[in-house]
């Protein structure tokens, strides 16, 4: 028996489960642990909420935090990469996805960074779900500046200063900002291990200047900057309008780095470091094993989910995200007959789960594109949106399939519009909603997307996909074009034939009028009798 199946069956360890209105705490330490984690969590939620009003920072897919009382457990759900040697030792990680998202702690870890990596990764998450898109410098910057958030009992610290960056751009040069403002995906500024260094500690300073330095004129620049780049202005002229002439600006960044201390805010909560109130379980064995085992298959873990996942069925052959969890397995490792029959199983087990609907729609779908799969992964999505209305991807594959369907594109449109409400800053809904205004006829909203779609693209991929829908878009244009011509061609060519029939008809009826004999008279009175005559 394997390490994982001993500690499952022989001796299994206390987990206890804290819920507030946001969060989901999974620890197997003690109960105060876990309501101080999940107060931390509530806390800066509330200093985003109350810094970005306009911010969405409830999340479309939960958020669970799996806490770890020490080491060992921290490392039996840690990616295998982390235990080579030499790899930076980590006391917290964050996963985004779009059916969940985790976070792994260690609870006996102090000090103020402690959350670093998970408050940057938490910006990332807000952020994307809540604009469509930000430049690398903005996005990058902005995780760093509230990724160094300190957490005090009292009071939450926003922007402290962080001494690697400082010291790192002190000993380094800068790079010009024209050149941070370009910087994409494929820049050897964000691959390149030196270059990348620079990327990011550069951003973090030139967001830390703007956010202490510059929020105090009566146009915020960076305020100024989001807004000419929702309006389609492009990024290098809208870097000029918003902050200036960028030699200057250059000069007070480097100045403003040299500085002998920084600025930060200080923000005091309403939010208890430790609410009493938030209820709290023990979970069984097999409901914290499958829990972990979900996390393990999210993390790509197969081997060790797989292990946890198989002996929570042996205890609870019911139980549903043990059978979710294998057919995510499955599904991941393009096994979709099993992953099938693992959501299937799923389904029937919790019909609750709006992530078993949603993955065996998706399922049915690929299975084939006839009107029979597309009805029942209709149904299946229609369930999910029903038990989740703040899943997006569910929303967004029921609009594609009832465009696949050509049923009721206008409530198709609806529903993909909402998918980008609830996460703009996902491509796919967008593609969705241009494709459908192009099949209703709306040209004009569709390049307006598509365009919008170029300018913002996060990666190469990203912009091909959004290059081929604007190719799409100007072959739709070329042939409405070619077809208006060729009806115009039509009716001129049928007025044409018409006129040209009316012709021949009135000639033929003139030559018919000519050519008709004359009508003989005929006499009056009686007529002279057959075969009889007169001789002359």
């Amino acid at each position: 028996m394997s390490a994982v199946c001993r500690a499952l069956s022989e001796k299994p360890q206390k987990w206890l489960e804290v819920r507030s209105a946001h969060f989901t705490v999974i620890t197997n330490g003690n109960e105060k642990q876990a309501r101080r984690v999940i107060g931390q969590f509530e806390r800066i939620r509330e200093v985003f909420h109350t810094a970005f009003p306009r911010l969405k920072v409830d999340t479309s897919a939960p958020i669970i935090v799996l806490a770890a009382k020490g080491e060992k457990t921290f490392d039996s759900l840690s990616p295998a990469d982390w235990k080579k040697k030499g790899q930076l030792k980590r006391a917290g990680f964050f996963l985004r996805g779009p059916e969940r998202n985790f976070v792994l702690l260690r609870l006996d870890v102090e000090g103020a960074y402690l959350y670093h990596t998970v408050f940057h990764e938490y910006t990332h998450l807000l952020v994307n779900q809540s604009v469509m898109s930000l430049p690398l410098w903005l996005d990058e910057g902005l995780a760093e500046y509230y990724g160094n958030t300190r957490l005090l009992d009292k009071e939450i610290q926003l922007g402290y200063p962080s001494e690697d960056h400082v010291q790192f751009l002190r000993e380094n040069r800068l790079m010009p900002l024209a050149t941070l403002f370009q910087v994409d995906h494929s820049s050897p500024y964000y691959n390149e291990e030196h270059k990348g260094s620079v990327f990011y500690a550069q951003s973090w300073a030139f967001v830390h200047y703007l956010m202490v330095t510059r929020t105090k004129e009566p146009d915020i620049p960076l305020l100024t900057y989001l807004t000419l780049l929702e309006q389609g202005v492009d990024a290098a002229e809208a870097a000029v309008r918003a902050f200036g002439d960028l030699a200057k600006v250059q000069k007070e960044l480097e100045s403003y780095i040299r500085q002998a201390g920084y600025n930060f805010l200080r923000v005091k909560t309403g939010v208890s470091v430790e609410d009493e109130s938030l209820p709290a379980r023990e979970l069984t064995p097999a409901e914290s094993a499958a829990l972990r085992g979900n996390f393990l298959a999210h993390i790509q873990d197969y081997t060790r989910a797989r292990v946890l996942l198989e002996e929570v069925l042996q205890q609870d052959p019911g139980n549903a995200l043990a059978h979710e969890s294998l057919g995510l397995i499955a599904l991941r490792q393009d096994n979709l007959a099993e992953a099938k029959k693992w959501f299937s199983e799923a389904v029937k087990l919790d019909s609750r789960s709006y992530l078993a609907h949603y993955y065996h729609a998706m399922l049915t779908e690929r299975e084939g594109h006839d009107e029979q799969h597309l009805a029942e992964a209709e149904a299946s999505l229609r369930r999910a949106t029903d038990l989740n209305h703040q899943f997006a991807p569910a929303y967004g594959a029921l609009a594609s399939v009832l465009q696949r369907r050509g049923k009721d594109l206008e409530a198709a449109l609806a529903i993909a519009r909402r998918a980008i409400q609830l996460e703009p800053g996902v491509q796919g809904y967008h593609l969705v909603a241009a494709s459908l205004l192009l099949q209703m006829g709306n040209v004009s909203e569709a390049r307006q997307i598509a365009e919008r779609l170029v300018s913002t693209a996060k990666s190469p991929e990203d912009r091909a996909n959004a290059e081929m829908l604007l190719a799409n878009i100007a072959q739709y244009q070329r042939y409405q074009e070619e077809r208006k011509k060729a009806e115009e061609r039509a009716r001129i060519e049928a007025e044409e034939f018409k006129r040209e029939l009316a012709e021949v008809r009135k000639g033929v009826a003139e030559r018919a009028q000519e050519e008709q004999p004359p009508e003989l008279e005929t006499p009056v009175g009686k007529p002279a009798e057959a075969g009889k005559g007169r001789l002359g």
